[in-house]
Order: structure tokens, then C-alpha cells, then sequence
């Protein structure tokens, strides 16, 4: 249980032996963001491909070949029902973030940014390499085992909606994991400041 309340290594401010190392921002590093589209483009694929095995060979017709789908109003109604689970499943996202930020850092401030469909916490604080890589990873995991559990019981026609969302859950963790695989190889004692649009990383002073 330490491990998870450990505030003497999470800190609200900067510690002076510390300093800045690295600054990752995927809005300005057009390889790295070239990197994680193709790779949540590739789990995209693989698991529409895994969804249709899952249901048999004769999926796709199923999907497409409804006993409603000539039924303008219910495709309509399907696909804005898709977008607002995603939507929810996204601010559920966000507040499972809250809270593990908070358990890390009990005194850390957190701020919302609202994108379009997409809602954004950040901290002030400044986390260890282990505090950041569960905080980062916790969320998609949760939800991917809860949405699994879920796909995996419910009928058909519920199926690819469930599922759907469980794609984007996995597709849009590819940026997150990108992160952390540079983070990852970084060696020594680093701190990790998230302020929303670049991710700070520092380390030990050698003074």
C-alpha cells in the first residue's frame, strides 16, 4: 500500500535538485505523431479483424444485413447512441485519472480541458517514473476488462457497440503508450510534469 501513497516522491512543486531533461510535445514532433496514427491505426485493424473472427466468418453480413438496417431512423439512432457511449466512456476515463492523480498526489490541483468531445485532466504535479506509468495505463486497462467482460456476454446486436468503444479505448491509448516507452528508457531518478500540451521530464542535478 506504500507504493500508492508515497507523497514524498510526488510533488506540487519542483525540487531545486532537480532540473529539466526532456520535453516531449507529439504536437510539434510530426514523426512521433505520425508514429502513434499508424499504430492506433494498426490496433484499429486488428481488432475489427479479431471482432469479426470472434462472431464467425459470417460477422460483417450480420452486421450489415440487419433484419433494421434499411431503417433510416434506427442506423441513425445506433450511430448517435455509439457516440455518446464514447463520449461517457471518455469523462469516465478522465475522472479514473482524477482520482489516481489525487492518491498520488493528495495535494495536487487538477484542471479540465474541454476539446470538442474530449475532456483533458491535468495536474500540477510532478510525479515518479512509476506513479506516472500507473496513472497512464490504469484507465485503458480498467475499461478494456470491463468492456471485454461486456462484449464477450452481450447479444448480438449489442455486440459491435460495446465493441466500438472498446477499440477506442485501446486506439487511443496509443499515444500514452508511446510516452511511456520513451519514458521508460530514460535512466536515473525523473519527475514527469503533464501540462496537457507537452510532457516535462526531469532529473537529478549532478551539483
Amino acid at each position: 500500500m506504500k507504493f500508492f501513497l508515497l507523497s514524498d516522491v510526488n510533488f506540487t512543486r519542483l525540487p531545486r535538485n532537480y532540473k529539466l531533461i526532456k520535453k516531449i510535445d507529439l504536437t510539434e514532433d510530426k514523426k512521433s505523431a505520425v508514429i502513434i496514427r499508424l499504430l492506433s491505426i494498426l490496433v484499429v485493424f486488428v481488432m475489427f479483424v479479431f471482432g469479426v473472427i470472434f462472431y464467425g466468418k459470417n460477422a460483417l453480413e450480420k452486421l450489415l444485413m440487419t433484419e433494421k438496417v434499411s431503417e433510416l431512423n434506427y442506423l441513425i439512432g445506433k450511430v448517435l447512441f455509439i457516440i455518446f457511449i464514447c463520449f461517457l466512456y471518455i469523462q469516465l476515463r478522465e475522472a479514473v485519472n482524477i482520482i489516481l492523480m489525487k492518491i498520488f498526489c493528495r495535494k495536487s490541483k487538477i484542471k479540465l480541458n474541454f476539446k470538442l468531445f474530449f475532456t483533458d485532466a491535468v495536474s500540477n504535479a510532478f510525479f515518479n517514473r512509476k506513479a506516472y506509468i500507473f496513472i497512464s495505463i490504469s484507465p485503458f486497462l480498467i475499461f478494456g476488462l470491463i468492456l471485454g467482460i461486456i462484449a464477450s456476454f452481450v447479444p448480438f446486436e449489442w455486440f459491435w457497440t460495446v465493441y466500438i468503444v472498446l477499440i477506442v479505448n485501446f486506439a487511443s491509448a496509443a499515444g500514452d503508450l508511446y510516452v511511456l516507452f520513451i519514458i521508460l528508457r530514460m535512466p536515473g531518478k525523473i519527475l514527469i510534469h503533464d501540462n496537457g500540451t507537452e510532457i516535462e521530464v526531469f532529473g537529478l542535478s549532478k551539483r
